[in-house]
């Protein structure tokens, strides 16, 4: 029983160091690009007319609930409605959208509002047990979705690069630049593209791959300013050597 077991965990560890050398030489597709589209997207900049009449719909639907809620004296239509506005956070952090934008404080506004009079009203209505409960229980739904739209969004992007090698990660966009100044920095990433004057680059090697531009010469003297790094380094530990007693 032993010899098998032992046999078993050798042949296990024996897959495991195989696996682990072969990822080193597993194929990385390089980044791509966004397009106006997919940068425009991940911006925020959306359509206005998509955009702006979102607070005044989830401000009419809070104020109807609200009515229903107070004149019917039920509450339960606001824990419903704080409970269920979470949900529309599933979706854009599934896809990985940013969150601090109008339609995610439109949400959070209605849920929290809702969240505040339910409690009101129960404690009015001296349901305390209740009270405590939709107290409790509300942040509770808010956390769980953030945490399963989080958990949804991460094994998405694994089985999409699982599936298809193909998959590229964009390069991300940063926060106020324009699209053109993305495409150049993009372009100087997978492209190597000169930061200078933005032509394509060529390779070189002294110990190890630089790049440099024939265009407007950056880069150029890439060997000479390595030579006489090395250099001061040798004349500094031989100045050191000396200086020692």
């Amino acid at each position: 029983m032993k010899r098998v077991l032992s046999l078993k965990w050798g042949l296990a560890t024996i897959a495991a160091l195989l696996v682990l050398s072969a990822g080193a030489d597993v194929y990385v597709p390089p980044p791509r690009t966004l397009s106006h589209a997919e940068w425009m997207m991940a911006m925020g900049h959306k359509a206005a007319p998509l955009r702006f009449p979102v607070p005044c719909f989830a401000l009419a639907v809070l104020l109807g609930a609200w009515c229903v809620s107070v004149r019917r004296k039920r509450p339960s239509i606001m824990v419903w409605l704080a409970c269920c506005a979470p949900a529309i956070f599933f979706v854009p952090i599934v896809h990985g959208e940013f969150w601090f934008d109008i339609i995610f404080l439109s949400v959070f506004g209605v849920s929290t509002v809702s969240w505040i009079v339910s409690v009101g009203l129960y404690f009015r209505l001296r349901k305390f047990v209740k009270c405590v409960g939709v107290l409790l229980a509300i942040p509770g739904v808010f956390v769980a979705v953030t945490v399963a739209g989080i958990i949804v969004n991460q094994s998405r992007s694994y089985l999409l690069a699982a599936a298809d090698i193909s998959y590229r990660a964009p390069v991300d966009p940063h926060p106020g630049e324009t699209y053109d100044e993305y495409v150049k920095r993009a372009n100087r990433i997978i492209h190597h593209h000169c930061p200078k004057c933005d032509k394509p680059m060529k390779s070189a090697y002294y110990y190890g791959r630089y790049w440099y531009c024939d265009a407007c010469g950056y880069n150029k003297d890439f060997e000479r300013r390595q030579e006489e790094r090395a250099n001061t380094q040798r004349r500094t530990e031989l100045q050191t050597k000396t200086e020692t007693p």
